[in-house]
């Protein structure tokens, strides 16, 4: 009954004319407890406009406002409003703070740029790798087979012994040994990239290898159930680190590498290696001279160059470390599908760029000293977005059918025979 406020206001009236039965003042009571001061108020209020000529007059005689009550009421009213008006004041504050950190955080965070609005890199930010499956390559093995791996191709494509090799519906070249491998059997595979190709591979202790453009990639496989692996060109290997216990052995022409965990770069060509470490460890030893090198921190560079004594004519290998690089992500941007070259010299940006799309330099000699590149290329782009950038950049080049030539003597009118016979005039020289 007390929830209907009709009631409360008879309660109200009885209570006036001291009327209320012992029920009723329990009600009464209860109702001051459940309504607050103001909704009582209201309702004695109500109660005396409707009820005065019913009322006695000593009884309105003797009611008077209690002022003191009205006054501590607004007060403590006024102190709830103040209360309401700092709490609202501090979330507003906080709010206003949120706001500024996430602005911040979304400023100071790094952004993915996207760099091509059409085309094949459309819409691609600059950690976007050369899709996988894409991969293509070109499979030797035995004595003479061979086979051509093209994008499209999917299941096992051969089997050679205990060797089995599939491609996955990823783009991934998977290799299996089925059985141990013996003494007697040679287990080996020669996987060899072209221009614009990438190769991707899952070795059978779940090694990884990314193989970039016009590169030469051997797996054997030993009978102690250990690998090996010979590479001319530039690859990307990732090793799990529970590998670390059996180091993978890596031979290029004139240095070996044993990795035990971890993922590096390594670019071998004729008379040097280099290698640049991202996570793990390694080793890296030149062949010709006892000289070995531990690369056990991110970003660490090492190089093995050959070099020919003047006066005995004594071949070497120099080993150079470099602890101090930090350029590993520049070490690895073949691997991906937008590469942005900032202020790099133009003799790395050909050789790079060279690797990918196959053209040949006449002479590195006559290449601009102090001359750098800025650009950014998609690695769908034809080689003559290569070239454009060079000659944005004030650089004379002349180029015919995919062999360039920064020299001055020649000329663009020259047939790609009278640019090859420079380059093989130059060797020659060099030789």
């Amino acid at each position: 009954m007390i929830y209907n406020k009709k009631y409360v206001k008879e309660l109200i009236r009885k209570q006036l004319m001291d009327e209320l039965t012992v029920k009723e003042l329990k009600d009464y009571n209860a109702a001051k407890m459940l309504y607050t001061e103001e909704e009582l108020d209201r309702m004695i209020a109500e109660v005396l406009l409707t009820n005065k000529d019913k009322l006695k007059e000593d009884e309105l005689a003797r009611w008077k406002p209690d002022f003191e009550a009205i006054r501590a009421g607004k007060k403590q009213l006024t102190g709830k409003k103040k209360r309401r008006m700092n709490l609202y004041w501090w979330a507003c504050g906080l709010a206003v703070f949120c706001l500024g950190v996430g602005i911040l955080y979304q400023n100071l965070k790094p952004k993915k740029e996207f760099y091509f609005v059409d085309g094949a890199c459309a819409g691609l930010s600059l950690d976007t790798e050369v899709p996988i499956e894409e991969s293509a390559a070109t499979l030797s093995w035995g004595d003479s087979s061979q086979m051509y791996v093209d994008s499209g191709m999917q299941g096992q494509l051969l089997r050679d012994g205990a060797l089995q090799v599939r491609k996955k519906a990823n783009g991934v070249l998977e290799l299996e040994l089925l059985a141990q491998v013996t003494r007697s059997e040679k287990t080996e595979l020669r996987v060899a990239t072209g221009a614009k190709e990438q190769c991707v591979l899952m070795l059978p202790d779940s090694t990884f290898v990314r193989l970039q453009a016009q590169t030469v990639f051997h797996y054997r496989a030993a009978e102690n159930g250990g690998t090996e692996l010979a590479i001319r060109g530039q690859a990307y290997i990732k090793r799990s680190a529970k590998e670390q216990h059996s180091p993978l052995l890596i031979h290029t022409f004139n240095a070996r590498l044993a990795s035990f965990g971890g993922d590096f770069m390594v670019q071998a060509e004729e008379n040097w290696t280099k290698t640049a470490l991202g996570e793990g460890r390694m080793k890296l030893y030149a062949n010709r001279g006892n000289k070995e090198q531990l690369l056990d921190r991110y970003g660490v560079e090492a190089y093995v160059l050959g070099v020919k004594h003047k006066i005995s004519g004594e071949e070497k290998d120099s080993l150079i470390y470099n602890p101090n690089s930090g350029n590993y992500a520049d070490a690895l941007r073949w691997t991906k599908a937008v590469r942005e070259f900032k202020n790099i010299p133009l003799r790395d940006f050909t050789q790079e760029m060279g690797k990918w799309y196959g053209f040949e330099v006449v002479n590195y000699a006559c290449i601009p000293v102090g001359k750098s590149i800025t650009t950014t290329i998609c690695y769908c782009d034809g080689k003559e977005a290569v070239f454009a950038a060079i000659r944005t950049a004030g650089i004379l080049l002349y180029e015919a059918d995919g062999v360039i030539s920064f020299c001055p003597e020649d000329t663009e009118t020259k047939s790609r025979r009278a640019l090859v016979d420079s380059a093989m005039r130059t060797q020659a020289h060099m030789n």
